[in-house]
C-alpha cells in the first residue's frame, strides 16, 4: 500500500522520479508483487494516523502453538516491534481501512504510469 502523496514527491529530479515510478509499474507486473495506491481523495484515515507499518504473520510450523503476529514500525532512532493483542488489533483495523480505500492493482498501475509520464514525458 502506498499513499498517492509519496508518488507525487520528487526526489532526485523529475527524470529520477519518473524512473522510480516506472520501476514500480514494472514490479507490479510480477505475479508475486501487489502494489495498491491509497488516493489523496481518501482524506485523513486511520492509515495516516498509524503511519508506516508492517504486519508480520508467520507461517504455521510444526509447533504446538503458532507464532503470534507482530507489528513492525521503523522509527528515526530504531525499530519498534508491537506484539500485544490490542496493538495488533489496532493495526489490523488500520490495514482493513486502507484495504477498503485503496485502488485496485490494475488501477494503481495505471495511476503510477500516468504520474511517471507527467513527471518526465517521453522518458
Amino acid at each position: 500500500m502506498l499513499s498517492e502523496a509519496v508518488l507525487l514527491r520528487v526526489v532526485g529530479g523529475t527524470a529520477t522520479a519518473a524512473g522510480q515510478l516506472r520501476h514500480l509499474v514494472a514490479a507490479a507486473e510480477l505475479s508475486y508483487v501487489s502494489i495498491r495506491v491509497v488516493p489523496l481523495a481518501a482524506g485523513l484515515h486511520p492509515g495516516v494516523v498509524a503511519g508506516s507499518f508492517v504486519l508480520l504473520d508467520f507461517p504455521p510450523a510444526e509447533r504446538a502453538a503458532p507464532e503470534p503476529s507482530v507489528v513492525y514500525r521503523e522509527l528515526p532512532t530504531g525499530a519498534l516491534y508491537l506484539d500485544r493483542r490490542e496493538e495488533i488489533a489496532a493495526y489490523e483495523r488500520a490495514w482493513a481501512c486502507l484495504d477498503g480505500l485503496a485502488l485496485g492493482e490494475e488501477e494503481s498501475r495505471r495511476l503510477i504510469g500516468k504520474l511517471a509520464d507527467e513527471a518526465h514525458p517521453g522518458g
